[in-house]
């Protein structure tokens, strides 16, 4: 393997020195607004659909949190956590 010479180093440095960098100003006017869900023309979630998903989602962790064992490299409270993240990310890997 080649090391760079010191000339090589000192060209890179000045080529990052000079280089241009973008204003502040000009990266805030690229950021992307989102607009209300409304205005979007999302619908919401009707109070059954709803219902059953907080329904499934107490099943799963339920099921998740029933595999926590003593022997578990995790106290309970980080198992808890870990199966709420789990769920909420893969909601499907605890169907039976």
């Amino acid at each position: 393997m080649r090391h760079p010479t010191c000339l090589e180093v000192v060209a890179c440095v000045l080529a990052f020195l000079t280089s241009t960098s973008v204003p502040a100003e000009e990266v805030m006017q690229q950021r992307t607004v989102l607009r209300p869900a409304k205005e979007r023309g999302a619908t919401p979630r009707s109070g059954s659909e709803s219902a059953a998903t907080e329904t499934a989602y107490q099943g799963a962790l339920s099921l998740c949190l029933a595999d926590w064992d003593a022997a578990t490299h995790m106290t309970k409270l980080e198992w808890r956590k870990a199966c709420e993240r789990s769920v909420k990310d893969y909601p499907d890997a605890f169907r039976r």
